[in-house]
């Protein structure tokens, strides 16, 4: 495979393609040794990539020196300190790489790592999001590779886990951002796994998920608006995605519907609050007060002293109404729990155990927005 000069830099061919038309083997457009040798060479390093929001070949952000350093060697000096690491990969791990950008150092990219620890959480990041939930996926602690947390899903222990209320396990090294995550991207909202747990599941922008704001690229970024939570509506597949590893707590059919007995054995999950879909989803439920916002379990802050937090998230019935407040809205997993983790025990929204007096007057916000009881 040769590389051409220009303005004294190497320039390799841009694809397998073009050694073709150069003359990949010893006759013009035929495919020779080297021609194959390219395909091995473009195969390996670059596997097939889709049009996210990030991380995408569609808009120029999947850069491999972000990622991966040949020789860990430039300018004679090593690319990165203890290197070189296994994948050709910029740090000792993936969840290393992976915060490396995110864990507010870049700008550019959304802090998705709080400032406080496992045994002493907070919600202080980088980033400026303007909600009071901060971002929409939540943050881990900035103890997470050296602390088993329960704050947020555990990316320190090593060894396999299980999911609560399922049977997914990780791999022996642990849990990793790429089994949630695909790495090289896809055309899902925000690069999440197709097969969580091994149930395909698709969570999509503009189908299951809404932005108000669209993901601006550098040298405009906009992460602490586009990742913001109030930025994001909701329309399906989140309950089912999460259950492709947590599958007890998802769905109908392990909540304990019944038409003699019309009550739950574990919280309803993509219901809807009027009881239209599925039968019996009302039970208990005030849906005037969830829709009028000022009842019982709305407040304007977090641990401020006065009883109420502000409304948590819910499903709407489409695209067009994923944050308009209805009687026909769902509850699902984003409405009590944050997806990395947060402030509170089981990446919950709000201190539902409570230890201190601000947040024993909190506790049952949330709940009491949809129960009010």
């Amino acid at each position: 495979m040769k590389m051409r000069i220009r303005e004294g830099k190497p320039q390799w061919p841009k694809s397998p393609l073009e050694v073709i038309r150069r003359g990949g083997g010893r006759g013009r457009g035929r495919a020779g040794p080297r021609f194959l040798l390219a395909i091995f060479f473009f195969a390996f390093f670059f596997p097939r990539v889709f049009a996210g929001e990030y991380h995408a070949v569609s808009n120029n952000t999947l850069r491999c020196s972000d990622c991966h350093t040949m020789h860990n060697f430039q300018s004679g000096l090593p690319v990165a300190a203890g290197g070189p690491f296994n994948r050709l990969l910029k740090a000792a791990s993936i969840n290393l790489l992976c915060m490396s950008c995110h864990d507010g150092t870049n700008a550019d990219a959304p802090d998705i790592v709080a400032a406080g620890t496992a045994v002493a959480p907070n919600n202080i990041l980088s980033t400026a999001y303007g909600s009071i939930y901060k971002n929409a996926a939540g943050f881990f602690q900035s103890d997470w590779n050296s602390t088993v947390t329960t704050v947020g899903h555990d990316l320190y222990s090593a060894g396999i886990l299980t999911a609560p209320g399922g049977t997914w396990t990780t791999p022996a090294s642990g849990m990793t951002c790429k089994n949630c995550h695909e790495v090289h991207g896809n055309p899902r909202y925000r690069n999440l796994e197709r097969n969580p747990g091994g149930v395909a599941v698709s969570v999509t922008l503009g189908t299951n998920v809404t932005e108000t704001t669209a993901v601006s690229l550098p040298p405009t970024a906009n992460p602490a608006v586009a990742y913001n939570h109030d930025n994001i509506g909701y329309v399906s597949n989140i309950g089912a995605w999460c259950g492709g590893c947590h599958t007890s707590f998802n769905g109908t059919a392990n909540t304990g519907y019944s038409s003699t007995l019309p009550h739950h054995t574990r919280h309803a999950i993509d219901a809807q609050m009027d009881g239209a879909n599925p039968a019996y989803s009302s039970i208990h439920v005030d849906s005037a007060n969830w829709t009028a916002g000022v009842g019982q379990g709305f407040g304007g802050g977090l641990e401020d002293g006065v009883a109420g937090i502000p409304r948590t998230r819910f499903e709407g019935a489409a695209v067009a109404t994923s944050r308009v407040v209805a009687t026909s809205n769902k509850v699902f997993c984003f409405s009590c729990h944050k997806a990395h983790g947060s402030t509170y025990d089981s990446n919950m929204m709000w201190a539902w155990k409570a230890t201190t007096a601000n947040q024993k007057l909190e506790m049952y916000s949330g709940c009491q927005q949809c129960h009010n009881q």
